[in-house]
C-alpha cells in the first residue's frame, strides 16, 4: 500500500499537477503556499531550510526542479 507522502510525490511530478496544487495553496495564504512548497520540494528530493521564512532562492529551486518558472502577471 503506497504511503500519503509516496502518493503526493506521484502527483507532484505532474508540473500541470503541481502548478496548480502550488496555486490552490497560494490563494489560501502564506503559510499555505510555505507548506505546499516543501512538499513540492519533498516530491523531488530537495532539502530546504526550517522554518516558514523561504527565500526567493529556494522558491525558485523547487520551481526549476518541478519543471515550472515563477512570473508575475496583471491582476484582472
Amino acid at each position: 500500500m503506497k504511503t500519503l507522502n509516496t502518493f503526493r510525490a506521484e502527483l507532484l511530478a505532474d508540473p500541470v499537477t503541481c502548478s496548480a496544487y502550488l496555486n490552490d495553496a497560494l490563494s489560501e495564504s502564506p503559510g499555505a503556499l510555505c507548506r505546499a512548497l516543501r512538499h513540492v520540494a519533498e516530491a523531488h528530493r530537495l532539502a530546504l531550510p526550517t522554518g516558514d521564512d523561504l527565500e526567493l532562492s529556494d522558491v525558485q529551486a523547487v520551481l526549476r526542479a518541478a519543471g515550472l518558472r515563477l512570473a508575475v502577471v496583471p491582476a484582472a
